[in-house]
């Protein structure tokens, strides 16, 4: 990884989200540059997989903008599926389309 440069789809592959946030937290990466990688690898698998039904690139970029709590995965992205989980601005069909 060169911190300055796009984070590459084979480094992001091969690290799961504790390796992700320690790399931000010891500034080799940066939680935008992780988020928009995430994105954009979910924008290109999702044309096979079909999985991603809703999404939230636009908050996804604003809290990785925004200061990181202590944590272990902070600055890491993640997929939720809608399952009795909660998320500001999204609605929970918990799985159901009515």
């Amino acid at each position: 990884m060169i911190t300055g440069q796009p984070m590459k789809f084979s480094d992001y592959a091969t690290m799961d989200a504790i390796a992700l946030s320690a790399a931000i937290r010891r500034s080799h990466l940066s939680a935008q540059k992780v988020t928009d990688t995430a994105i954009e690898v979910a924008r290109q698998m999702n044309e096979r997989l079909n999985a991603v039904l809703m999404t939230n690139y636009d908050n996804a970029r604003l809290r990785a903008s925004e200061e990181l709590p202590d944590t272990p995965a902070a600055g890491s992205p993640l997929r939720l599926k809608d399952v009795n989980q909660f998320t500001f601005g999204k609605p929970s069909t918990y799985s159901c389309r009515f």
